[in-house]
């Protein structure tokens, strides 16, 4: 999927009001080497919110589909999105996407994961 990052952050992110961001997504850090420094980096990265209306919400929804049961499951085990819950939605055939639940649960799978993967914002 092909999601324009600067799109996403400024069409999106923005007219999303904080409160509802703040159900879907928390900051934390990601470290790395710069082997050009030869220093450690840190990054601000986006994760789900483990403790949020949004992670309830895919609790009660696992109870009715099997597929998001393995993804929540998955997402607890992990406490982010782990190699697994990717998996599981790149075989998307299972999905009920006439169910706009699952239309939801894949477009903030694929958001974050987009935003995990573009952002390049550096902590001091």
């Amino acid at each position: 999927m092909n999601i324009s990052y600067p799109k996403q952050t400024t069409e999106l992110y923005d007219n999303i009001s904080s409160s509802t961001f703040q159900e879907l997504w928390g900051f934390g850090e990601l470290s790395t080497f710069d082997v050009q420094s030869n220093s450690r980096v840190k990054y601000k990265d986006i994760g789900l919110n483990y403790q949020s209306k949004y992670v309830d919400f895919l609790k009660e929804l696992s109870r009715e589909y099997p597929v998001i049961n393995n993804y929540y499951e998955s997402f607890v085990e992990a406490g982010d999105i782990s190699p697994a819950m990717i998996s599981i939605v790149t075989k998307h055939q299972s999905f009920e996407l006439s169910d706009v639940r699952i239309r939801l649960v894949i477009a903030v799978h694929c958001l974050t994961m987009n935003d995990k993967y573009e952002r390049r914002e550096r902590i001091n």
